[in-house]
């Protein structure tokens, strides 16, 4: 009788380690195509096989493990932000537009429009305001309505000014009160998915 219980434990034993371990890891090199596992602070030896393409450093991937092989085999949503435009910096006044790489209803939950101070025709470091819109927005009759964009304009104390855009699913549109003087003193520098 105790020989037939070791039997089923060493044969249960065999089939959990032939059993497919799903791991989270992250994109630790691309050339060559390595990864971290979660928990562990080297990457796995050896070159995984992937069903994923277009992988990047630093992604979040799920690794199928069995058999002394890995296969990567999806990448998680909304993890790292995507550069949609960065154009030339646009005050987007009305005849501005900022054209989409990728539409707002593609991302995970939406986009972050990147406002920077903008003095003496020159781009600053500094006053940066993100203005979170939710891909809901385009989802249905809010596409291609107005989004107001609260701008501070430093931390001189003076009052608060408005950026008025149109968000649409591909890309944002301007509206003239953005040329207009105090709201000239940032311009779109970026778009982000988030």
């Amino acid at each position: 009788m105790l020989h037939e219980l070791q039997r089923r434990v060493i044969d249960l034993e065999a089939r959990v380690l032939a059993a497919p371990s799903l791991r989270w890891a992250t994109i630790a090199s691309v050339t060559p195509l390595t990864f971290k596992l979660d928990g562990l602070d080297t990457p796995v030896e050896g070159t995984p096989s992937t069903t994923v393409s277009g992988l990047s450093l630093g992604d979040r991937v799920q690794v199928t493990l069995q058999a002394g092989r890995a296969t990567i085999t999806g990448r998680a949503k909304g993890t790292q932000n995507k550069v949609l435009w960065a154009g030339t910096p646009i005050y987007m006044h009305a005849e501005q537009v900022a054209t989409l790489s990728e539409r707002v209803s593609d991302q995970a939950t939406g986009i972050v429009l990147v406002w920077q101070a903008y003095v003496n025709g020159a781009v600053k470091d500094y006053d940066i305001v993100y203005v979170f819109v939710p891909k809901w927005h385009v989802a249905g009759a809010l596409n291609g309505k107005g989004v107001q964009c609260t701008l501070w304009p430093g931390n001189s104390g003076t009052a608060p000014h408005q950026k008025y855009v149109y968000v649409v699913n591909e890309r944002i549109l301007g509206n003239a009160i953005n040329g207009i003087s105090p709201r000239t003193s940032h311009v779109l520098t970026a778009v982000l998915g988030v």
